[in-house]
């Protein structure tokens, strides 16, 4: 539908008079990859985390070498089956022969923290610059920008943000917002996994998800956007079960919901678990913010926050954000 920019809470340049509004939705990541490693364990899966796989070796089963970060000891396991998911570095872990083969085209894409809050609408605009689109987004009582898109050839481990990468961000979304704050209070960065293609620019590079066996039980995943990342993996984990236990390749197991979803309607869990927030002393930001980042995990983490007098108060003032949070991480 067509919305006014009077309609809008942050004032937009003059120039701009309408755009569409839409609905999407926002997640957390970090958050959402817990739960899906939660969800995994709950069926059986063994999560090993600061367990940097330095090399893998096929004989009649792979070889797998281990470091434990913690206490560097030096650990060999073995599996049937590997599914390099290692993203940015995925080659080095790649069979002898297949290494130099599959190297990703990596793009960088950084994002700024804005400290002041666009309010409740996201944006999506095309930067001056190049015509690209970029977003503003609430984020925490803060604005958050992004994304660039470039190539990156350096070491995964070194990425940076650049006073270009910066400059391009503050432009484009200046350039929408001329009477905005322009306070950057945090920056960050991350790498795309994309198919090597010679000749496009790095925003024409295809977000398609790759998985393919390229030897024997060596299967390899990148690329794909969060949205379909379900609906990939599955067809990965069906095509391993028909090869390799053609008899159990229909029993999969797959969940009608992640593991954190509430078992009441969500309207009814979420105004129950805001009033229960409230109840506490916690604001009402933290009110919002906390049954969405922990689900139905809220009557554990409440029990936290009323366990200390200071448990209930934000670690930084103004971020949703609480002591008592630490005790239950």
């Amino acid at each position: 539908h067509r919305v006014d920019r009077r309609q809008r809470q942050m004032c937009i340049r003059d120039s701009l008079n309408y755009g569409l509004g839409y609905f999407d939705s926002q997640t957390n990541d970090a958050r959402l990859v817990l739960e899906i490693i939660d969800g995994a364990m709950s069926f059986g899966a063994c999560a090993v985390n600061y367990a940097q796989v330095n090399h893998i070796e096929k004989t009649n089963v792979f070889q797998i070498q281990l470091t434990d970060r913690i206490s560097k000891q030096e650990i060999t396991t073995r599996s049937k089956i590997i599914i390099n998911a290692a993203g940015p570095w995925l080659n080095p872990l790649l069979p002898t022969k297949f290494q130099g083969q599959w190297i990703p085209r990596l793009t960088k894409g950084i994002h700024l923290v804005l400290d002041q809050n666009i309010g409740d609408d996201a944006y999506l605009l095309r930067a001056p610059q190049d015509n690209r689109v970029f977003f503003a987004i609430p984020y925490f009582n803060k604005t958050l920008l992004g994304t660039t898109d470039t190539d990156w050839s350096g070491n995964a481990d070194d990425i940076d943000v650049s006073d270009q990468d910066i400059a391009y961000m503050h432009d484009a979304f200046q350039h929408y917002f001329p009477q905005a704050s322009t306070n950057i209070i945090n920056v960050f960065a991350g790498l795309r996994v994309l198919p090597q293609s010679a000749g496009k620019s790095e925003s024409a590079v295809t977000r398609d998800w790759l998985g393919e066996e390229i030897d024997e039980n060596y299967w390899l995943s990148f690329g794909g956007k969060i949205t379909s990342a379900r609906t990939d993996v599955l067809q990965m984990v069906r095509a391993i079960l028909r090869k390799n236990w053609p008899s159990n390749s229909n029993k999969l197991i797959i969940p009608d919901a992640l593991p954190w979803s509430p078992g009441l309607p969500f309207d009814r869990w979420y105004d129950n678990t805001r009033e229960s927030l409230k109840r506490i002393g916690i604001d009402s930001f933290g009110q919002s913010a906390l049954p969405k980042r922990y689900g139905n995990k809220m009557d554990t983490v409440i029990e936290y926050l009323t366990n200390d007098k200071k448990n209930n108060t934000q670690i930084f003032p103004g971020y949703p954000f609480y002591h008592g949070e630490l005790g239950y991480l």
